[in-house]
Formats: C-alpha cells, structure tokens, sequence
C-alpha cells in the first residue's frame, strides 16, 4: 500500500527534522558530512501504524520539489546513505559543515538576486540586529522570486529582503554558498 499525500509530507518533515536537527539525540550514526544510514533512520520515520521502508523514503525525495535530499551509496558497506542538503543546527564535531552539498561563490556578478524571506513579525527585529542564522548554522536565501524558485524561503513568507551580494562580499567580507538544491548560504556577521 503507498502513502498518502498527507503521509509524505509528514514523513518529508520527519526526516528533515531528524536530519537537520535531532539525528544525534535519536541515537543516528551520522557521518562528517551529514550523512545517515537509511535502515537506521526508517524506525525513526514511521507513520501513525504503517511501515515506512526505503521505496517510499525514495519517492519521498524525488517527488520533493524542494530537492531538500540527498541519498547516495556508502562507498564502504553499499547501503544507501541520506542527508538534508541544508539547514542543520547540528554543530562541530558532530558534522563538519564544509563536507556539505554547497560551493562557495567566488563571483558576485554569478548571483544577481539574492533575497532572503522573512515575516512582517520579524522584521522590527531583522532592522534592529540585522539578518540572523538564529540556531542554524547559515542564512537562507534564494535565486529569485516566488514562482521563480522552489527554494530559498518558504511559501507564505510576506517579507522578501533584497541582498547586494557584491557589497556583501566586498565591504563585509561575508561568504556566499550555493548549496546542491540552489539555497543560498550565509554566515552572516
């Protein structure tokens, strides 16, 4: 029997909240890089009664149109490996955060829009003490607008921040990534 629509979602959630933020704690044998080991993440991951097993964690991650996942084959022991590509508040020494799906932009003129989105609720403070990681280790941004990209910020996010990346990079000497799946990372100051 497949999953739901619903059941997908939820799932989607629970392995982005394991692998962002909790693998450790669940007891996850997490690589450097992020990575853990999908047999021992799927008695993490059930849904409400119903088995979940590696076909549905498969068509989990490609039918995620956020392309948040990444799953490869561990070189060592040929099982089959998963990661967020972005987003983890899991710290050093626990993963090492340049073993990570993202590249650094050199170029400034290579992103020409940058935005970072955010909430009307959020932006007294954003004014106040600029743009925070809070407990994740890079801010997120995206490419483009809404409709443009399909990740970066989330959907019903009422407050887009337009970056100058060139200033950014030149006057405050701030690092840019583009992860695997587009996002946009930064450290921030």
């Amino acid at each position: 029997m497949s999953l739901s629509t619903n059941e997908k979602k939820r799932i989607s959630m629970r392995l982005s909240r394991i692998l962002r933020h909790s693998a450790i704690e669940e007891g996850l044998n997490m690589s450097k890089a992020a990575f853990v080991f999908i047999d021992e993440l799927l008695p993490k991951i059930q849904s409400k009664g119903k088995g979940v097993n590696v076909k549905d964690i498969h068509t989990i991650v490609e039918e995620n149109e956020k392309n948040r996942f990444q799953i490869q084959l561990c070189p060592h022991t040929n099982r089959e490996m998963i990661r967020a590509r972005q987003g983890h508040s899991i710290k050093p020494p626990h993963i090492d955060h340049n073993l990570l799906d993202m590249t650094e932009i050199l170029d400034p003129s290579t992103l020409p829009i940058c935005i970072h989105g955010t909430y009307r609720s959020k932006l007294a403070a954003i004014k106040e003490h600029g743009l925070s990681r809070m407990s994740r280790q890079y801010i997120h941004m995206a490419q483009g607008l809404f409709g443009e990209v399909k990740s970066g910020y989330r959907n019903d996010c009422n407050v887009l921040i337009f970056i100058d990346v060139e200033k950014a990079m030149t006057e405050g000497h701030l690092k840019f990534y583009e992860s695997g799946n587009g996002v946009i990372l930064c450290k921030g100051d």
